[in-house]
C-alpha cells in the first residue's frame, strides 16, 4: 500500500504485566486439522480486557516449508483494520531464525527486521508475493486479548526510494517516554508535551543548529549557529534585522503517500514563522519570539530576513530559534498548506530531521527509520521507536529485560538501576531543572502587547478571601495581605529536606527561578529564603489566617519529580495547618487556563535553567499572547527586563543589574516559591556504546542521531 492511510481506529486493552508495552509474546501450538495444520497462537499482552478477546487472522498466502519446529513471534501491530474499502494487513516480526530447506524467500516488506533464511537475508512484511516451495501448509489464527483504546492517526508503507541498505545501519533504538501525545505538526499548534520535542526526538529541526556542546555547558556562541537550515547570518548595524542565508540541499521528508516536497527554501521559513506567530497560535515559543520579532520576510529563494521590533535583539536571540531550546519553532514546507489544506497538513509530518516519522500512535508508541544521507548527520540505528511508559517503575522493567535501551529514571533509583544491569550507565543530557511553585491569579499588568487594556479584566484574577494569595493592586491592605500569606509559603517549605529525602541528595534547594547562587554575579542576599516555620505560622496570623486556610494546589502527572517534590510542598503547608488538596490534573488538559489567563491557583512548573543576562525568561511574566505562568507583572517592571534587548545601548554588567532588578520585585512580593533544582539524566543500557548529547533547555532524550549500538 503506497497511499497513506489518514484513519483512526481503537482496540481495547488493559494491564496484565508492568513495564511492558508493545511487544507481545506468542506461543505456536500446532492442531491437526484434515489436512492441513492450524496454529492457534496465544498472546500473553501487557493488557487485557477481562472477558474479551479478539481473533487476528495473520494469511500466509503463499506455501513456507517449516521443518518442524515451533516459530516463536513477536507481534507488533495487533489488528486487521478495513479502511475505505482497503484491508490494513499487520506486520508480524519474526525473531527467531526461521529455517526453509535449499530455498531463498523473497519478500516484499515493510521493513521491521531481519530474518536469516538458509545463510541469507530476508527482510520480510505481511504479503508475500512469491510462491516458496514448501512441505506443510499452514493458517494461523492469532486469538489475542487486546489493551485500551489507542488512537491510530497515520500509517504508511514507505516508497521504496526510502528503504535502506541494511549494512549501511545497526541497532534498532527504543525510547521509554512518559507521554505520547496525539500528534500535530504545524508550528501554530505545537504547545507542550510530546509536540516540544519534534527537534529533541530527531524529526524536526528549527531554523539554526548550533555547533555540539555536551552537557552541561550550553553553547552560547552565537557564531557557531551555523549547522542547520541555515549556513550564516548578519545582524544589521542598526540591529533592524537579521538576514539569514539558507542552506542548499536541506531536504524535507517524504510523506505517508511518498510525495518529494523538495527542498527547505527561504519561503517556507518565513511561512513556518508566520504560522508560528499568528494569532491563535498556541505555539509554546511564539510568545518569546514576538517580544523581538516583528515578522519574517523572504527577499529570494535562499534569503530570508527576521525584522527586530523597535530595534531591540534579544542577546540571545539566536539561542531561542534553535536547537537548543525545548519547543523552538520548526520548519516545514509551505506548499504541504496550500495543496493539502490545514487538517490534513496538520496531521502529515513532512520535517528535515535525522529521522522520518513512519507511525504515530497516540497513548502508544512512535516509529521512525533514519534519513539516509542526511546533510547534517546520518544516523547510526536502523530504526528508532519512541514506546509509552508513564510509570517509572515500568521503565525500569523495561530497560532490565531489553525491550527499551534508553529511559529518564527518577534519580533516587537511578544507582539501583544500573546496579541490576550490567554495563548500564546513566547519562547527563540536559540542564538542572527548577522546580517552582507560581501562585497565580496575580494578573496586575495595565495593558498587553498591543497597548489594549487588561487591568482587572483576567477571569483569574479573584482577591478574595477564597484566593488569600492573590493580592489587589487597588487595595493596599489586600496586596500586603496576599503577601504576607504568599511569603509564608514560602518560608513553610524545607527545601533541604526535600533534596535529601525525596531526591536522595541529588540537586541543590533553590530560592529564586533565575537560578542564582551565593557568588554568581545576578545574586543578592535578600534572594535567600530559609525555612522558618515558626516565622511562616505568625505571618499567616498576621493575615487573619492562624490556622492557614483550605486551598487547591495543581501538581500535574506525568514528570515523575513534579508529583513527588510537589506532594512534598504539599506536606510542609499542611504542618502549618492548610487544608491542601492536591489537582493532579494532566499539563496539557490544564494549560488553556494558562492561556485564557484563568489560572487562579498555585501550582508547581518545572522552570528551565536561565543565564544573565536574559530578558527571555521574564517574558513568561508580560502579559502577551499564549502561554504565562498566571502571573503578569505590571508594565514597569516588564519593562526592566526589556532594557536587555537593546544591545547597542547596555553592558553586560547593565544586564545583570537589570535581571537583579525585576527579579526583586517578584522576589520581594514573593510571587514564586522556588523548591530545588534537579539534574537532567537518562539511563543507558550497553547496547548503547556511543551517545552524544548536546547541551539545550530542557529535561529530556536528545539526539538520537548520536546513538551508536552494538546491535538489537
Amino acid at each position: 500500500m503506497r497511499k497513506a492511510i489518514h484513519s483512526v481506529f481503537s482496540a481495547r486493552r488493559s494491564w496484565i504485566a508492568v513495564g511492558l508495552t508493545v511487544l507481545a509474546t506468542v506461543m505456536a501450538i500446532s492442531i491437526a486439522c484434515g489436512g492441513t495444520e492450524t496454529v492457534i497462537q496465544t498472546v500473553v499482552v501487557e493488557k487485557s480486557v477481562p472477558g474479551e478477546t479478539v481473533i487476528q487472522t495473520v494469511v500466509v498466502e503463499k506455501e513456507v516449508q517449516v521443518e518442524g519446529q515451533t516459530v516463536i513471534q513477536t507481534v507488533v501491530v495487533e489488528k486487521e483494520v478495513q479502511v475505505a474499502g482497503e484491508t490494513v494487513v499487520q506486520t508480524v516480526v519474526v525473531e527467531k531464525e526461521v529455517q526453509v530447506a535449499g530455498q531463498t524467500v523473497i519478500q516484499t516488506v515493510v521493513v521491521e527486521k531481519e530474518v536469516e533464511v538458509a545463510g541469507e537475508t530476508v527482510v520480510q512484511t505481511v504479503v508475500v508475493e512469491k510462491e516458496v516451495e514448501v512441505e506443510v501448509e499452514k493458517e494461523v489464527e492469532v486469538i489475542k486479548e487486546v489493551e485500551k483504546e489507542v488512537q491510530v492517526v497515520v500509517t504508511a508503507t514507505p516508497e521504496p526510494a526510502m528503504m535502506m541498505e541494511p549494512k549501511a545501519f545497526n541497532g534498532n533504538l527504543r525510547l521509554g517516554e512518559i507521554l505520547v501525545d496525539p500528534p500535530v505538526f504545524l508550528p501554530s499548534k505545537q504547545g507542550t508535551g510530546n509536540m516540544q520535542l519534534l527537534i529533541f526526538w530527531g524529526f524536526f529541526e528549527p531554523l539554526m543548529w548550533a555547533q555540539h556542546s555536551a552537557p552541561p555547558k550550553l553553547n552560547l556562541d552565537a557564531s557557531t549557529y551555523t549547522e542547520g537550515v541555515v549556513e550564516s547570518w548578519e545582524v544589521a548595524d542598526d540591529t533592524s534585522a537579521v538576514t539569514f542565508k539558507v542552506r542548499d540541499g536541506v531536504k524535507f521528508h517524504t510523506d505517508w503517500n511518498g510525495n518529494d516536497w523538495g527542498e527547505v527554501s527561504a519561503y517556507d521559513v518565513q511561512w513556518s514563522f508566520d504560522d508560528a506567530l499568528r494569532e491563535g497560535s498556541i505555539n509554546q515559543r511564539a510568545q518569546g519570539v514576538q517580544r523581538f520579532v516583528t515578522g519574517f520576510e523572504a527577499i529570494d529563494d535562499r534569503t530570508v530576513r527576521m525584522n527586530i521590533r523597535d530595534n531591540m535583539l534579544d542577546p540571545r536571540w539566536y539561542h531561542i530559534i534553535s536547537n537548543t531550546t525545548l519547543g523552538a519553532p520548526v520548519i516545514v514546507p509551505k506548499r504541504l498548506y496550500d495543496e493539502m489544506g490545514e487538517e490534513a497538513a496538520n496531521l502529515t509530518p513532512v520535517g528535515t530531521g535525522t529521522f522520518r516519522i513512519t507511525e504515530w500512535v497516540t497513548d502508544s508508541n512512535v516509529r521512525a527509520e533514519p534519513v539516509e544521507g542526511h546533510y547534517r548527520q546520518q544516523p547510526s540505528v536502523a530504526s528508532y521507536e519512541v514506546i509509552l511508559m508513564p510509570e517509572p517503575l515500568a521503565r525500569i522493567a523495561a530497560l532490565q529485560t531489553g525491550l527499551i535501551h534508553v529511559a529518564r529514571v527518577p534519580l533516587k533509583l537511578i544507582k539501583n538501576t544500573t546496579n541490576n544491569i550490567e554495563g548500564a550507565r546513566p547519562q547527563v543530557v540536559g540542564p538542572p531543572i527548577n522546580q517552582v511553585v507560581m501562585f497565580a491569579g496575580n494578573y496586575w499588568a495595565q495593558t498587553d502587547q498591543n497597548g489594549e487594556n487588561i487591568y482587572r479584566t483576567r477571569e483569574g484574577f479573584l482577591p478574595d478571601d477564597e484566593h488569600p494569595w492573590i493580592g489587589d493592586p487597588d487595595d493596599d491592605a489586600s496586596m500586603e495581605r496576599a503577601n504576607k500569606v504568599r511569603r509564608a509559603l514560602r518560608l513553610g517549605i524545607d527545601r533541604q529536606t526535600i533534596v535529601d529525602e525525596i531526591q536522595s541528595g541529588v540537586g541543590r534547594p533553590l530560592t529564586n527561578a533565575i537560578n542564582s547562587f551565593p557568588g554568581d554575579p545576578h545574586w543578592i542576599d535578600a534572594f535567600d529564603v530559609p525555612y522558618d516555620r515558626d516565622q511562616a505560622s505568625a505571618l499567616l496570623g498576621e493575615a487573619g489566617f492562624p490556622n492557614c486556610f483550605p486551598f487547591k494546589y495543581h501538581v500535574a502527572p506525568g514528570k515523575e519529580w513534579d508529583a513527588e517534590v510537589g506532594g512534598a510542598v504539599a506536606q510542609f503547608w499542611r504542618e502549618l495547618g492548610c487544608e491542601v488538596t492536591v489537582d493532579a490534573t494532566d499539563y496539557g488538559a490544564a494549560r488553556p487556563r494558562l492561556v485564557n489567563r484563568q489560572k487562579q491557583i498555585p501550582w508547581m512548573i518545572q522552570a528551565g535553567t536561565n543565564a544573565v543576562p536574559d530578558a527571555f525568561f521574564a517574558g513568561a511574566y508580560r502579559p502577551s499572547s499564549g502561554f504565562n505562568y498566571g502571573i503578569e507583572l505590571p508594565n514597569e517592571i516588564t519593562a526592566i527586563s526589556e532594557r536587555n534587548l537593546d544591545l547597542a545601548a547596555t553592558t553586560y554588567e547593565e544586564r545583570v543589574q537589570n535581571t537583579i532588578e525585576w527579579w526583586s520585585y517578584v522576589n520581594n512580593w514573593n510571587l514564586v516559591a522556588s523548591v530545588s533544582t534537579l539534574p537532567t539524566s537518562v539511563v543507558l543500557r550497553p547496547e548503547i556504546i556511543e551517545y552524544n548529547p548536546y547541551m539545550n533547555t530542557g529535561p529530556e532524550f536528545v539526539a538520537p542521531e548520536t546513538v551508536v549500538m552494538s546491535g538489537p
